[in-house]
């Protein structure tokens, strides 16, 4: 009688290696359909909230350190990391399927490779480091080397970027995130600098705090002294329950509906929205439609003109776009509210002179207001330079500059003619930093002020 052949008998893993290679091989067969989320930076918060939150959600987890790389190198050991849901006696094991260490020193050593690598294959990059300038220069380091990346490797699928610092309240890191990363790409040739931007402004979504989409902050226990991993375990229930492309702000965050009336949580996005769109779209329509041809008397008349409409439908596109990936909600609302200030400001029984409109050029283009506003808006968060925004801007200038002191102007307008002055004497960038407030210590601020000079002094040589 022959013995079994014991290599022929199925065997399970009978070692911690085996089972590492186990799970290994399982990983590979099922790539492609769980999407991953990069916790940059191993903090509390990332590993007691986000990463289980997504793990629970079906995301693999990797993790990337910016400060010690003894971090990355326990997590990547471990392959675990444990929530403690019952302390002191036991907790949740969490896996994540990779850590890495990103050496600021040395961007170009293999684990810094592997750390990009790793972060241009995810759909979510969760920043978890603060706020401090040290932290913000890492984070932004790191995001243009993964941009980077994405681009030469050709990776279209949409990276959404967003932040968790801090688990209580209103932060918007993401933000200044966001700001640094533009700011590090101007030292890079200009050819690159736009084609990265070309490639964010389609490719990569900035999203305000993760932590607060997770969790409702009535439900944040009063003792500060406790760990954020076990603060965060112990909600009742966390509010974060929709897919990926879900990920917008909690109905409660933002507004309620009572009938047609609206009521805002946040006041400052009402303000932006009324601000930004409809008196956006009556600013440029009276600018461009000035100097349109033909007699243009009122708003409605210069919007029966195709380059006038043009103009003021893709600044609202562009708006809109912005809007929605800062402030969040559902896209077909903030559109529909585009569409209906379109026909409000093209309705031709409110006869709305143009000259009405255009009058009192410095306030219309103070930094916050009506076209610089959203113009830095749209470049900060969609990384792109909106063309009929910067033709409002040198189009108001211009109509200060030539039109706003003309003798057939019915009414003065003493600020204008200041502001024409100020021109004339100083020059454009002058105007836009002691006039309009742009601060021209600021890369993203200084290049707009330099896009828009030039866009002038084509229109009225110095």
């Amino acid at each position: 009688m022959t013995e079994p052949d014991d290599a022929a008998q199925p065997r399970g893993p009978t070692t911690l290696a085996d089972e590492k290679q186990l799970l290994a091989r399982l990983r590979g067969s099922v790539k492609g359909l769980r999407q991953r989320i990069v916790l940059l930076g191993l903090g509390r918060l990332q590993l007691g909230l986000i990463g289980p939150t997504f793990a629970d959600l079906g995301f693999e987890l990797a993790g990337v350190s910016l400060r010690d790389p003894a971090v990355a190198r326990r997590v990547a050991d471990h392959r675990y990391y444990r929530v403690i849901t019952d302390p002191p006696y036991g907790g949740q094991d969490v896996e994540v399927v990779s850590a890495h260490h990103f050496d600021l020193s040395d961007p170009s050593s293999t684990e810094s490779q592997a750390a990009i690598a790793a972060a241009a294959e995810a759909r979510i990059i969760n920043c978890g480091l603060g706020v401090s300038p040290q932290s913000l220069a890492a984070a932004s380091e790191f995001l243009l080397a993964v941009e980077r990346y994405r681009r030469t490797s050709a990776i279209i699928d949409t990276l959404f970027i967003t932040s968790s610092d801090n688990p209580v309240g209103r932060t918007f890191a993401v933000d200044l995130v966001q700001s640094k990363l533009q700011a590090a790409t101007f030292a890079l040739e200009e050819d690159e600098r736009v084609a990265l931007w070309n490639d964010m402004a389609y490719h990569v979504k900035f999203l305000p705090t993760l932590a607060d989409r997770v969790c409702s902050t009535l439900q944040v226990p009063a003792d500060p002294k406790r760990p954020a991993s076990v603060i965060a375990e112990e909600f009742g229930e966390l509010s974060f329950n929709r897919s990926l492309l879900g990920l917008q702000r909690l109905a409660s965050r933002d507004s309620e509906r009572l009938g047609a009336i609206r009521l805002w949580d946040d006041l400052e996005v009402a303000r932006q929205r009324k601000l930004y769109t409809l008196s956006m779209a009556h600013a440029v329509t009276a600018y461009v439609g000035s100097f349109d041809s033909g007699p243009r008397t009122y708003v409605a008349d210069a919007l029966q003109s195709s380059v006038v409409r043009s103009h003021v439908e893709r600044a609202l596109e562009d708006v809109t776009s912005a809007l929605v990936a800062k402030s969040g909600g559902a896209e077909s609302e903030w559109f529909d509210y585009a569409r209906t200030v379109l026909r409000r400001i093209g309705d031709e029984r409110l006869q709305d002179p143009l000259m009405r409109v255009a009058r009192e050029v410095p306030r219309k283009l103070g930094r916050d207001d009506r076209l610089l506003g959203p113009l830095l808006l749209v470049l900060r968060t969609s990384f792109n330079l909106s063309v009929p925004l910067v033709a409002g801007v040198v189009y108001a200038l211009v109509y200060a500059y030539v039109l706003a002191s003309h003798d057939a102007n019915e009414e003065p307008d003493p600020s204008s003619f200041s502001m024409a002055a100020e021109l004339r004497a100083h020059g454009v960038r002058s105007v836009l930093r002691d006039v309009c407030a742009l601060d021209l210590d600021d890369e993203t601020e200084s290049y707009v002020a330099d896009v828009i000079q030039r866009e002038f002094q084509s229109l009225i040589p110095g």
